[in-house]
């Protein structure tokens, strides 16, 4: 917009891909180990996330990848966080920080939790009842 304006008229600007990251931000690279405990059928009895956030040396961010557990549980789950400072540009947040990166992570957990338990991960108690 600054260009736009020194020059008088509209100004279109090209980045690559890589540029986009290195001038837009990014999101804040996560290591998490989500661990489930459920009874044979399905029923949901312990939750345990553990994770790391990767920042920058020079920035203070941290994602908070558990803060939207207790629509999952009653109880907020066990876990610990770890940040762990690097060379990289500072992490900037996105649409609900913390929730995406923490949900997909819990997602797949529990997708892996009724595999194994050879159930529908999409089906509730009362339609595994009436089979």
């Amino acid at each position: 917009m600054a260009a736009a304006r020194q020059v008088g008229k509209p100004v279109k600007l090209v980045l690559s891909r890589k540029m986009t990251f290195q001038s837009a931000g990014h999101r804040a690279r996560t290591q998490q180990r989500v661990r489930l405990g459920a009874t044979p059928e399905g029923k949901l009895v312990s939750l345990e996330h553990d994770y790391v956030c990767h920042r920058s040396i020079l920035d203070e961010y941290h994602e908070n990848c558990v803060t939207r557990r207790r629509s999952i549980t009653a109880r907020q789950p066990a876990g610990a966080f770890r940040l762990g400072a690097g060379a990289t540009s500072a992490p900037v947040g996105y649409a609900r920080p913390g929730a995406v990166p923490g949900l997909y992570a819990t997602e797949s957990a529990m997708n892996e939790m009724a595999d194994q338990l050879k159930l529908d991960p999409f089906s509730s108690a009362s339609e595994r009842a009436e089979a």
